[in-house]
């Protein structure tokens, strides 16, 4: 009953096979072995969680902005500039007639939240993107289509004609033709064909996966079976598949077998899930340096974020303890359960990363249920900051 946005908004959280099970997270592991072509070493980092102001978070849905009994809305989360967040409270449910999105904006250095806007009728998936003064929350359907432009404080609703192909996340439209694999990029706001457009071509049986945060590149794969598990597309699982990078003139930058694909938000970096000694792991890999190493094992859970130099897990529970956050250091190996983030009675919802600020936020959703029916359910934001070991 709970849709997806993708900001890319779909939310939630991307399945990885780790190769070792949650026994005993506070126990370092080994130092991660390095391949031969590795050419970057992994930083040490500590963090700081703080938990964002609940009477502040609360007015989100205080006015019960959810369905009795059927669970509660979903919520994304996403980085407008250094210090505002843009939250977006949707539920749509199939029995309802009343499905919406409601958005937010919140200003972390006053405390802030302001209601922007409410899309009636919202049963879509939706692409984000930010254009400079603006960001762009983009509504697709092939009898229609909605662009919601959130300015200073302001939201505006649009009607635009539906589109085909993929948004990037700097405003730009790659459309793939199927009928000679050939890719048209144009500007999202400006479809106009213009001279100089970049157009290339990918190969016949290729298949779209993904923008680059950065816009600079687009992967592409080529398999049988695949499957998208993660937040707006950018990770996606796909069993004995070849991967190929393209750079926005078509140049082929990377060509590579793995059964999984992630980009990092750190520029030029993304990681490949591969076989090491009949163990799934994940490799990292450096667009600009050529390097590659390999990551220390994760636990068992899904992947909420993946960094050159950390990995954020939510960690399946047992019958005996919930699940949990762990802060996985690529450095060490380390696996850090995050004890100040309580995930019992609660639905992860989002995350994303500031890599301006070295800041992720996670949204969750806490519930309170009586004999198997929801009677309460709030939201719950945390900020994790993150430095350099001294």
């Amino acid at each position: 009953m709970k849709s997806k946005i993708l900001i890319t908004l779909g939310i939630v959280a991307c399945l990885c096979f780790g190769a070792c099970s949650l026994q005993d997270p506070e126990v370092p592991h080994s130092e991660p072995e390095q391949e031969s072509s590795s050419s970057y070493t992994p930083v040490s980092l500590d963090y700081e969680v703080q938990k964002l102001p609940q009477d502040t978070i609360d007015t989100m849905a205080a006015d019960g902005f959810r369905w009795g009994g059927r669970g509660a809305p979903e919520l994304a989360a996403k980085w407008k500039s250094d210090n505002e967040l843009l939250f977006f409270l949707y539920r749509i449910d199939p029995f309802l007639p009343s499905n919406s999105m409601r958005i937010f904006s919140y200003q972390l250095s006053t405390n802030t939240l302001s209601f922007l806007t409410e899309i009636a009728e919202y049963d879509l998936t939706g692409t984000y993107f930010q254009q400079g003064e603006y960001s762009y929350l983009c509504l697709n359907h092939p009898s229609f289509a909605k662009v919601c432009r959130i300015g200073n404080g302001t939201a505006e609703i649009m009607e635009a004609d539906s589109w085909g192909g993929e948004i990037s996340p700097t405003g730009e439209l790659a459309k793939l033709d199927p009928e000679d694999c050939s890719v048209t990029i144009r500007d999202f706001l400006n479809r106009e064909p213009k001279s100089g457009d970049p157009h290339f071509y990918v190969g016949d049986q290729e298949e779209y996966v993904s923008w680059s945060p950065d816009s600079r590149y687009l992967a592409f794969y080529q398999s049988d079976n695949s499957r998208y598990a993660g937040d707006y597309g950018v990770l996606h699982l796909c069993d004995d598949s070849q991967y190929t990078i393209y750079d926005r003139e078509g140049n082929v930058v990377y060509n590579g077998a793995a059964d999984g694909f992630h980009w990092c938000e750190e520029p030029d970096f993304f990681t490949l899930l591969v076989s090491d000694r009949g163990e799934e792991r994940w490799k990292l890999v450096s667009l600009a340096e050529g390097g590659e190493n390999l990551l220390p094992a994760y636990p068992d859970g899904n992947i909420l974020l993946q960094e050159p130099d950390f990995a954020l897990i939510m960690a399946y529970g047992t019958e005996s303890e919930p699940s949990r956050i762990v802060f996985v250091d690529h450095r060490t190996g380390e696996w850090i359960p995050m004890e100040e983030i309580d995930l019992e009675g609660s639905q992860f919802e989002t995350a994303d990363y500031n890599r301006n600020t070295q800041t992720a936020v996670l949204a969750i959703w806490k519930e309170e249920e009586s004999e198997g029916i929801i009677v309460a359910s709030w939201p719950v934001c945390y900020q994790i900051r993150l430095s350099e070991k001294s």
